[in-house]
């Protein structure tokens, strides 16, 4: 796939992609191998990119520890994420579209993730944003779609997020949750970094 920060916290800044396709990225067990892995972004852009058909998360920003400075951005735009998560190893990484994180500490940096006009639809295990870790949530004019289909590795639903004391902002604007014959519900609890609390 396609990777920022070197595989670690190495600050990115000003880096934009555009016009990128993500496809079978990953191993099919283990937890390295996102198909857009995003560490270290201080000011990150990704405009019509399409993630599908990986065997891990469709995508994955945030830190992996805490360093100094400003609060992180990553601004997608215009994008798709689709059947991610085909991995046959689900404890080692949530099977889902879109996720980011914060550094895991209520001190750490801000993950600030925008997305608008995107599609997050058919991923394994959840959809997304997931925003776990102290991350931060800003989503508009986009479309879920049967996220959480598989009941096996515990599919939970189409907006993921983790517990209300993971997360540090969360919302979702002018957006579509399609109904789909799989009977996930709307929401679902995402991954969660401070012992075992989840949500909803």
């Amino acid at each position: 796939g396609i990777s920022t920060g070197l595989l670690n916290d190495h600050r990115v800044a000003r880096a934009g992609f555009e016009d990128i396709e993500a496809y079978r990225n990953g191993p099919k067990s283990g937890s390295l191998g996102d198909q857009l892995q995003f560490l270290g972004c201080e000011s990150c852009y990704v405009v019509r990119a399409e993630s599908r058909d990986g065997n891990l998360r469709g995508l994955n920003y945030g830190n992996i520890g805490a360093f100094g400075g400003t609060d992180m951005f990553l601004h997608i735009r215009d994008s798709v994420f689709w059947n991610n998560g085909l991995s046959n190893d689900n404890n080692s990484v949530y099977q889902s579209g879109p996720c980011w994180s914060g550094d895991d500490s209520a001190s750490g940096q801000r993950q600030r993730g925008v997305m608008l006009r995107s599609v997050i639809a058919n991923n394994r295990e959840g959809g997304g944003p997931c925003a776990y870790g102290q991350g931060w949530a800003d989503v508009w004019n986009s479309v879920w779609w049967r996220n959480g289909y598989d009941k096996s590795v515990g599919g939970t639903g189409d907006i993921t997020l983790a517990n209300g004391a993971d997360v540090d902002y969360f919302g979702v604007f002018n957006s579509i949750v399609q109904k789909s014959s799989v009977g996930t519900p709307w929401t679902g609890s995402g991954p969660s970094n401070f012992g075992t609390k989840r949500c909803p």
